[in-house]
């Protein structure tokens, strides 16, 4: 509930709490956090309850939706006690899904067990620009093949997964992956290697920028009939390709709309379409083990 607390709410919702308290849908009910000076900040803000034990929290008040935002090493205990002590929908998880290839594959498998729906919190594929992108593939104005590079850092599970999400959004599923080199920088039991991805019409290339380099977090993809690039700040910009021998200026870059500052709004009203059972573009749970299958494979394997 931080990253948004101090900024307007008509022009910044970032977080959770933010999102499902203003969203018409949904009626933020409670929240868990083991501190209580945050305990408190919450209950100041939003006027409802917050618990120091989930089990409580779940008997009290039967959540329809619970939100996993706690660090990445708790997820499958959460994910499990969630399931086991309550009947909710949806189970709308932070990335990554778990630290290890068996502890997504454990939560996958539970939720599908109890017909919970699980969804992995990778906001840019709700983003405006990000989606008229989508349509765009679909409808053929921009044409494959293509070749992309992606500048990440903070560790490829961690932040390059959004990336390679987003691309397996876009462009269908992983088909490979191939380490490069493997990094020397360690976070935890994540790395930055240098890596390659394949998908049915392209690669893309990973590349390690290093911590607090500028271009972290950037993505760019050539494409048969121009140029899409996607800058930290979440802008997606686009650049038709000249004619060959055309000899006047280059064509004119197009911004296309996004709304980033409102990232968590757009997630929010995604999971509202999927309990009312309309289409959605929310990533699953099979999809996340999906990707993470390959990165796991990269980061231990090289293949």
């Amino acid at each position: 509930m931080g990253y948004d607390r101090k900024l307007p709410s008509a022009s910044h919702v970032l977080t959770h709490a933010r999102a499902f308290h203003l969203q018409p849908g949904f009626k933020l009910v409670g929240a868990f956090d083991p501190r209580p000076s945050k305990r408190s900040r919450f209950e100041r803000d939003y006027r409802e309850p917050a618990y120091a034990s989930i089990p409580k929290l779940l008997r009290e008040k039967k959540p329809d939706v619970v939100v996993i935002a706690s660090p990445t090493g708790t997820h499958r205990k959460l994910i499990e006690s969630t399931l086991r002590l309550g009947t909710c929908r949806a189970i709308l998880c932070e990335k990554p899904l778990t630290m290890n290839r068996a502890d997504s594959e454990a939560v996958v498998r539970a939720c599908r067990a109890k017909k919970t729906s699980l969804y992995v919190n990778f906001i840019r594929r709700a983003d405006p620009g990000v989606l008229e992108v989508k349509r765009r593939i679909e409808t053929g104005r921009l044409r494959g093949p293509f070749k992309a590079v992606v500048w990440y850092g903070k560790g490829l599970l961690h932040t390059g997964s959004h990336f390679l999400d987003l691309l397996s959004f876009w462009l269908g599923p992983v088909r490979g992956g191939t380490l490069i080199a493997r990094g020397q920088r360690r976070i935890g039991n994540d790395r930055e290697p240098d890596c390659r991805f394949a998908f049915k019409k392209g690669s893309a290339m990973f590349l390690a920028a290093g911590n607090g380099h500028a271009s972290q977090g950037t993505l760019e993809i050539i494409w048969r009939n121009g140029r899409l690039s996607m800058e930290k700040s979440g802008a997606v910009r686009w650049q038709p390709r000249a004619r060959p021998g055309d000899h006047r200026p280059q064509p004119r870059i197009e911004t296309l709309p996004g709304d980033m500052r409102r990232y968590q709004m757009h997630v929010a009203e995604q999971l509202h379409a999927a309990l009312a059972g309309q289409k959605n573009i929310l990533c699953t749970g099979g999809e996340a083990l999906h990707c993470q299958k390959w990165i796991h494979g990269v980061l231990r394997y090289g293949c």
